[in-house]
């Protein structure tokens, strides 16, 4: 289940465990996802780490009882905690995870930010709940973000920090959502690809959460709280039921966000699901799996790119590294990453490889038609076809690996186009050949195969440059690395 390692025992056995960190937005949103998958791996004996990024500060409230957190003045159709800081609501649901983990037997919490979640070389920091409103389709960013929410921190400062926790547990695997973050809350959202970053850049797998809805399949879910592993889909779910009044007990105590009610829990929304005896995850990097990672990092969430109305220029300090002068901050909503190869239907592959073949197969035959042209400058003659035909193929490409999230749209363009060049080598039915037998020809057979075996080899070095955790949150002209 999920990344399991080897530790050595008592004489020569050896001890299958895992380390799994598992990464969530807000106080509440373990329990109702991974809960029962965390209390399994705890009495499977392996090691979990639960991070939480903010603590829900934005968060509505349910019971009557509990209405003292929130100001009396209403915000649009939902409250506002009762201070700019939400620290009532805070300090509340603080309370109520420490509940939920005692309940699944989790003993190590951290909050994004605190000493045990921070990169060394930065001060401790609060990350706040970003909020959201529900807009036409779906969750939606506030207006103003507050300067120190979880989405105007860096992408990058978040994706070190969650590292920074890989690192100090030596986690062997990490959980979060998916790349729409669930249900689409912007805090959901960037956790998942700041958790997905962190993870490719130490080189651990990153398992999704699968909240699709569906049915509990017989024989797909084992029973004993172990899982069964679909390898054909890289995914497998986790039989929560052996431990399902503990995970009911840990949602109980999140009772300022959902009620539970038999079998199904309502939520601070109104909204109605039903508790389910198993959860589903399904393996998110590609990296490992024989694939590129993809490009996971959302274009808003870029250094630099600021958010339209949020003020990032300000004299007050505060903790998020947003200083006097021209400090700079960034982002907001998040939208959802870019989709690898491995994700797409196999409908899409199809069609996308089919359009990519013949993309390479247009390229390939107007580069050999052309391969032949020279040009004559005094009496020197240039083979001017054959080494703009070899540019060409190399930029598409050296371009494709570049821009794509993996080899495999490559592989298709590198097919199409050394495909029309075999073709287009033979003698015709004419007794005619593009491709007549000289030495400038074996130039032209065996160079594009040269190209596409370099162009598809190479580590994803573009990848790897984007994936160095550095933050740019400056102060006073200064950057913090």
């Amino acid at each position: 289940m999920f990344g399991e390692v080897e530790t050595p025992v008592a004489g020569s056995e050896t001890k299958t465990s895992s380390r799994v960190l598992f990464v969530h937005a807000h106080p509440d949103d373990e329990t109702i996802t991974t809960g029962g998958t965390l209390a399994t791996l705890i009495d499977l004996g392996s090691a979990v780490t639960v991070l939480t990024c903010t603590r829900g500060e934005k968060g509505e409230i349910v019971p009557a009882d509990l209405q003292h957190l929130l100001a009396d003045q209403l915000n649009g159709t939902r409250r506002e905690p009762c201070n700019a800081q939400g620290d009532a609501v805070a300090a509340h649901r603080e309370g109520e995870i420490s509940a939920a983990m005692t309940a699944l037997g989790v003993i190590d919490h951290r909050w994004l930010g605190d000493a045990n979640a921070r990169v060394a070389t930065s001060a401790p920091r609060r990350y706040r709940d970003s909020g959201m409103v529900w807009g036409e389709t779906g969750p939606e960013a506030v207006a103003n973000l507050e300067p120190d929410a979880l989405c105007a921190a860096a992408f990058g400062e978040i994706a070190a920090d969650i590292a920074t926790v890989i690192i100090a547990t030596g986690a062997t695997a990490v959980v979060s959502y998916d790349v729409r973050g669930g249900y689409g809350h912007p805090d959901h959202v960037l956790a998942a690809a700041a958790a997905r970053r962190a993870a490719a850049v130490i080189g651990i797998p990153f398992w999704e959460i699968d909240q699709a809805p569906h049915e509990a399949e017989q024989g797909k879910i084992s029973r004993g709280g172990t899982a069964a592993t679909d390898t054909a889909n890289d995914s497998f779910s986790v039989d929560v039921r052996p431990v399902l009044q503990r995970k009911i007990a840990a949602l109980r105590s999140h009772r300022s966000q959902l009620t539970v009610e038999g079998w199904s829990i309502t939520m601070s929304g109104g909204q109605v699901s039903q508790i389910g005896l198993d959860e589903r995850f399904r393996l998110g990097n590609e990296e490992l799996g024989n694939e590129e990672l993809g490009n996971d990092k959302p274009r808003d969430l870029e250094v630099g790119h600021k958010q339209p109305g949020v003020d990032t220029d300000t004299d007050a300090d505060t903790d998020t590294g947003v200083g006097t002068g021209d400090s700079t901050s960034t982002v907001t909503q998040a939208t959802p990453p870019l989709t690898s190869w491995k994700q797409l239907t196999w409908l899409q592959r199809l069609a996308a490889g089919a359009f990519t073949v013949g993309a390479g197969v247009v390229v390939g035959a107007i580069t050999t038609v052309a391969h032949q042209s020279d040009l004559t400058v005094a009496t020197i003659s240039i083979p001017l076809g054959l080494v703009v035909g070899l540019i060409v193929i190399a930029t598409v490409l050296v371009g494709l690996r570049l821009v794509s999230t993996g080899r495999a749209v490559a592989v298709c363009a590198a097919v199409g186009i050394l495909g029309a060049i075999a073709i287009l080598s033979q003698e015709s039915a004419g007794g005619s050949v593009l491709v007549p037998a000289e030495p400038l020809a074996l130039y032209w057979v065996y160079g594009p195969i040269v190209i596409a075996f370099f162009s598809l080899a190479w580590p994803n070095l573009a990848q790897a440059r984007r994936d160095k955790l550095k933050f740019s949150t400056s102060s006073n002209g200064t950057s913090t690395p």
